[in-house]
């Protein structure tokens, strides 16, 4: 599923997300496009969820773990991020 294109974008993925934590963030959110699934199998790996604020995005996203073979677990995940109206992916570190 991942090019190695692909693969130094997926360590600088992980070295951002970890310098975040190290500096004390508990929210960290992010968007990207629902067909890059090799990168959102990334984020999902370094902890990320998806954010499920419509019932397309319960579909997408229903779809997306079917093809990445990730558990489909919405009720795990949040239905918004603070302060906005919507999101795709965000980090919830507590």
């Amino acid at each position: 599923m991942s090019s190695p294109r692909d693969v130094p974008a997926q360590l600088h993925q992980a070295r951002v997300t970890n310098r975040f934590r190290a500096a004390g963030y508990v929210r960290i959110q992010l968007h990207t496009e629902y067909h890059r699934l090799s990168v959102i199998k990334t984020y999902l790996k370094l902890g990320y969820v998806p954010v499920m604020y419509c019932q397309e995005v319960y579909e997408l996203w229903e779809a997306g773990c079917r093809k990445l073979d990730w558990p489909y677990t919405p009720e795990e995940w949040p239905n918004k991020v603070a302060g906005t109206n919507h999101g795709q992916a965000v980090n919830a570190f507590s």
